[in-house]
C-alpha cells in the first residue's frame, strides 16, 4: 500500500505529513476514502465510493514516526525512543505530541511477547516508574519510556483513577489485572454519575510519564488536562473516556480533536513535551561537553 511516501508529487515534509495522517487518523487505524486517496493517489475504496479501507493497520504504529525537527542543528541529532506499550491509542497520542519536534518514535520491537509487567502501584507515578524500569531491561542502551494515566472524577473521590482501564472489570470481579473494553468502563462511569449534577462532574485526565534506561528511571514528567463528564458520549477519535470528557476550553470531546489538537491540550501531551524538552537539555549539554549525542 502507498503511503504517499515516494510520491514525487509530494514535498518531503507534504509526504510526512500525509504519513503522521494515516497513523493518527482513528483508533483503529482506518483513514476515510479522501483521505486515503489523497495519500495514494487512488480510489481506495473503488467504485463504492464513501467506503473505507484499512490504509494504516496497527502494525505501523511500531514502524519510524519521525517529526520534522526544530531549533539549532547541533540540537536536533535524531533521537530514538522506544514506548512500551501496545496501546495504539497512546501511540497516536505520543506521535501527535511530537510533530514540532525532532524525534523517532519506535514501539518496543515485540512488546506483545514480553512479560507484562504487573501495575500494582498505589499512584500513577509508581507505576509509569516501574514499567519503565523493568521494560528498559528488553532494549540495552535505549531510552525507554512508559506512562500510566487515568480518569479521575471528583463526584466520585479521585475514581476511577489508577483502576481507569479496569474499572468494569473490577466491578464485576474479573481479575484485577484484566482491563475491561472502553464501551463498558464509560457505561459504568456513566451509572455512578447518574444522579450527579453536571455542574458537579468535574473531572481531570492526568499521565505520569518515566523514562529508563538499563532498569534506571532517569526521570518522570507529568501532566494534566481539567474537564467535565458529558452524559452522552461525543465524537469518534481517541480512546478509553475521550468521548465523555469534555474539554470547556475548546468545547469539544477529546473524541472530536484530531491527534495534534488533542495533544496541544492533553495530559498526556503535556508530560511528553516536558520529557521532549528535557532530552533536549540533555544534547544541548552533551554537545557543550564533546560528548556523542545523548
Amino acid at each position: 500500500m502507498n503511503f504517499g511516501l515516494h510520491d514525487g508529487r509530494f514535498s518531503t515534509s507534504r509526504r510526512l505529513q500525509l504519513f503522521i495522517l494515516a497513523v493518527v487518523q482513528s483508533a483503529k487505524g482506518y483513514a476515510s476514502l479522501d483521505d486515503c486517496s489523497i495519500m495514494s493517489g487512488t480510489n481506495c475504496a473503488g467504485a463504492g465510493g464513501g467506503s473505507t479501507e484499512l490504509v494504516a493497520p496497527f502494525d505501523m504504529l511500531h514502524k519510524r514516526v519521525v517529526a520534522p525537527p526544530e531549533g539549532p542543528p547541533h540540537a536536533n541529532r535524531m533521537t530514538t525512543v522506544l514506548i512500551a506499550t501496545s496501546n495504539a491509542g497512546k501511540l497516536r497520542d505520543l506521535a501527535g505530541a511530537a510533530v514540532p519536534f525532532g524525534v523517532t518514535i519506535l514501539g518496543i520491537p515485540d512488546f506483545h511477547l514480553l512479560s507484562e509487567v504487573v501495575e500494582d502501584g498505589l499512584t500513577f507515578d509508581a507505576n509509569a516508574r516501574k514499567k519503565a524500569a523493568e521494560y528498559s531491561l528488553y532494549s540495552p542502551g535505549e531510552i525507554i519510556l512508559a506512562d500510566d494515566s487515568g480518569l479521575e472524577v471528583d463526584a466520585l473521590h479521585g475514581a476511577p483513577g489508577v483502576h481507569s482501564a479496569r474499572y468494569a472489570a473490577l466491578e464485576s470481579g474479573s481479575a484485577p489485572a484484566g482491563n475491561s473494553p472502553d464501551d463498558a468502563n464509560n457505561a459504568r462511569l456513566l451509572r455512578e454519575l447518574a444522579s450527579v449534577a453536571p455542574e458537579r462532574k468535574t473531572a481531570r485526565f492526568v499521565c505520569s510519564l518515566a523514562a529508563a534506561r538499563d532498569g534506571e528511571v532517569l526521570a518522570v514528567f507529568s501532566g494534566k488536562a481539567e474537564g467535565l463528564i458529558l452524559t452522552v458520549p461525543r465524537g469518534t477519535f481517541g480512546f478509553g473516556y475521550d468521548p465523555l470528557f469534555f474539554f470547556p476550553n475548546l468545547k469539544k470531546t477529546f473524541a472530536e480533536l484530531s491527534a495534534e489538537e488533542k495533544a496541544s491540550v492533553s495530559h498526556r501531551g503535556a508530560a511528553f513535551r516536558q520529557f521532549l524538552e528535557w532530552i533536549k537539555r540533555q544534547r544541548f549539554s552533551k554537545t557543550s561537553e564533546g560528548a556523542n549525542s545523548f
